[in-house]
Order: C-alpha cells, then structure tokens, then sequence
C-alpha cells in the first residue's frame, strides 16, 4: 500500500530467528520481491550457513532490496558458549558465514564489551 516506505529490519542475538523466520514467510509470495530494504544482525544465532544459496540465501536475495549486514564477533561471550556447547550450529554473529553467500550479503568483524544490543550498537558508526 506505500511502496515508498523502507522497511529496515534489524535483529540481535534471537532476533535473528524472527528475521529468518519472516524472510521465509515473505519468500512465498513473489510480490514481496524486494519489499525489505535491508536487515542488519548484531550478534546474531542463526547458523552460520544460513546466508547460502543452498539453504536460506536464495530468500534473503529475493526479498532485501539493497543489503544485507552482519555485524559478528569472535570475542562474544554468549555466542562463544552457543557455539562450544553446540546450543547453535556455529552462530553467524560468531564467526560469520561459511561458505558461499547471497550476493547482497556482507559482513563486519566488531568487538563490543559484551553481548547486550547495546554494546554492539556503540561499534557502528552510522545506520543505515
């Protein structure tokens, strides 16, 4: 109905499930082609090879008009324990993706002083 309107989507930590979760909603509708601007994760569970072509990549690549970022962190307390006690498939916002991914996808190494939102938002210099 405001096909003006840019939608941003931004998820941190489990957040990152809601964004997956609405992006494979919105991937069974063609006419949502392109209605996500773009979505930013902060530390984000997700697998790690969620942004693959082969697995959700081709979804995200559909519906986000511009880019998608994902701001990881190998110094993160929380994901680290996700990922040493296999409570997430190596997280996203560990590490970052492994293997190939969507081509509006990239990513940036931060070092925020713990897992709170937070801390990860004071690493950005800007949004969007």
């Amino acid at each position: 109905k405001n096909p003006a309107i840019k939608i941003r989507l931004m998820g941190h930590s489990l957040g990152a499930h809601v964004i997956l979760s609405t992006i494979h909603s919105l991937a069974k509708n063609p006419k949502n082609n392109g209605i996500i601007e773009s979505i930013h994760f902060f530390g984000g569970s997700i697998p790690a090879n969620s942004m693959s072509p082969r697995i959700h990549g081709n979804e995200f690549q559909k519906i986000v008009n511009k880019k998608i970022l994902n701001y990881f962190s190998p110094y993160d307390d929380v994901l680290k324990a996700a990922h040493d006690e296999k409570w997430v498939d190596s997280p996203i916002g560990y590490n970052g993706a492994i293997g190939a991914t969507c081509k509006k996808y990239s990513q940036k190494m931060v070092r925020p002083q713990n897992h709170r939102f937070a801390s990860y938002a004071k690493t950005i210099k800007s949004f969007p």
